[in-house]
């Protein structure tokens, strides 16, 4: 991971953490990473040959890792229970929660918790790299300027896997005043990434996207929310 992207990260997480206060950690950490990957990936690709090439060896690869992750994981599971504990002893022999410990539920909860993180985190750079849709004709050479409203449809599918409600806006009709709490949350991300452009109408694109399952530039089928 780029020190770019740990930077967003960074400064993601408590957002989500005071907008999503029953999330898991993981989850959290999962889709802090998804929005931050909109900045780094979108704000500068250029959707040349090349990248589509690079952006098919990528996804291959990520198939790669998800397996391979599993099948470590199945391996570890049949070890001998004494095994285990060294295997996972050596493994967390750093940390300071579990290193004094011979437990071995302890330990193989630690790991599978770990590899289920993991898993989760590929999964979001597999999508993150699957929306810069090589289905997109850019001239070489020309960056992308969207980078607000992707960030406001990548928020808006972590907003649904947090909060397992689809993100909407609601205007009040005597005012014309939006509020909601996606807004809230775009805002806020907004806010921590230094992104100048309208919270209200980059959340609006984004929810017109997820509710129809588009792609929120090319209007291609997106699916990631099915």
């Amino acid at each position: 991971m780029s020190e770019g992207t740990k930077a967003f990260q960074a400064v993601l997480l408590p957002v989500l953490a005071s907008h999503f206060p029953n999330a898991l950690a993981s989850d959290l950490e999962a889709e802090s990473l998804r929005i931050a990957l909109a900045v780094v990936l979108d704000g500068k690709d250029e959707f040349s040959l090349e990248r589509h090439m690079a952006t098919a060896r990528d996804l291959s690869t990520l198939e790669e890792i998800g397996r391979l992750m599993q099948e470590l994981a199945e391996l570890v599971g049949k070890l001998h229970p004494d095994t285990q504990v060294s295997f996972l002893k050596a493994r967390y022999e750093h940390d300071p929660e579990a290193s004094f410990s011979s437990n071995r539920t302890l330990f193989l909860e630690r790991f599978e918790n770990e590899v289920d993180r993991m898993a989760r985190g590929f999964r979001v750079v597999e999508e993150a790299v699957q929306s810069t849709g090589p289905w997109v004709s850019r001239p070489n050479g020309k960056p992308r300027t969207d980078t607000s409203v992707m960030v406001a449809w990548v928020t808006g599918i972590a907003f649904d896997r947090l909060s397992e409600d689809r993100p909407n806006i609601v205007d009040d009709p005597n005012t014309s005043k939006a509020s909601g709490p996606f807004l809230e949350l775009v805002t806020d991300v907004f806010r921590v990434l230094e992104i100048h452009h309208s919270p209200k109408e980059n959340a609006k694109r984004a929810v017109a996207a997820i509710s129809e399952n588009k792609h929120p530039i090319t209007g291609g089928y997106s699916p990631f929310l099915v």
